[in-house]
């Protein structure tokens, strides 16, 4: 990263929050997508030896991709629940 060099140091943790934000977003669209392709396949003549846990994989996709997106969420919405934990403690 030769040019991150000139960049100020907010632009440089824009970047770095973006490239997160975009590796948890398609991380996630990845694994649900693998989800979907299972989920919508016939499997009922199918040759696979492992064709009856294929359901299974589809609904961990399912699980995992929201998961990540989760941890996206949390990761974009850390300070505005921090402050909402906040509140709620001096509220008490």
């Amino acid at each position: 990263m030769l040019y991150c060099s000139t960049l100020s140091r907010d632009q440089s943790t824009l970047m770095q929050e973006l490239f997160v934000f975009s590796l948890y977003m398609l991380y996630g669209l990845i694994f649900i997508a693998i989800g979907f392709t299972i989920f919508f396949r016939d499997l009922r003549f199918s040759h696979l030896s492992i064709a009856s846990a294929l359901p299974t994989l589809a609904i961990f996709g399912f699980i995992h991709g929201l998961h990540e997106w989760s941890e996206l969420y949390l990761h974009v919405y850390q300070e505005e629940l921090m402050m909402h934990q906040t509140v709620k403690i001096l509220k008490a």
